[in-house]
């Protein structure tokens, strides 16, 4: 009858709000956050001694904003409307709350495929079976005759 789970209005729920949707989330856009600026200012600043190879630097900084980014797309909208509704009214987000709780159930699903995507070699072996193309090819052959 409170539009929100009960245990959500006490101080265990607000516990269990912050502590499994907030602070990942939270420690999540941190840590993404730091990780770009390692990136820029390790590439702004060249040391000649030492040998960084920037691709690999890239791939591994797209890989984790790509799954980073599907997590937080869910859980986001998920904790803000949690919050509001303990906090400003409890028919904050009512209508789409219930979309989104039932999106996150989404996360562990697509983050295979997200982890599939996001590999480069993999996706062109992908590409090459499945755009694969009989090609024939005649070429001269040798034959010795009287061979025996």
């Amino acid at each position: 009858m409170c539009s929100v789970p009960c245990y959500l209005t006490t101080y265990w729920g607000v516990f269990d709000l912050l502590f499994n949707v907030i602070f990942p989330v939270c420690t999540i856009v941190i840590a993404n956050l730091a990780l770009i600026a390692r990136v820029i200012y390790q590439k702004s600043i060249v040391v000649r001694r030492t040998r960084i190879d920037w691709r690999r630097q890239r791939k591994m900084t797209l890989q984790l904003g790509i799954i980073s980014t599907l997590y937080l797309v869910i859980w986001l909208p998920v904790g803000i409307g949690l919050l509001g509704q303990i906090y400003i009214s409890s028919t904050f987000f009512l209508d789409q709350i219930d979309i989104f709780s039932f999106l996150t159930y989404l996360v562990p699903l697509l983050l295979p495929f997200v982890c599939l995507i996001s590999m480069p070699g993999l996706m062109k072996k992908l590409k090459a079976i499945l755009l694969r193309r009989q090609i024939m090819a005649v070429a001269p052959v040798r034959f010795k005759l009287n061979q025996y």
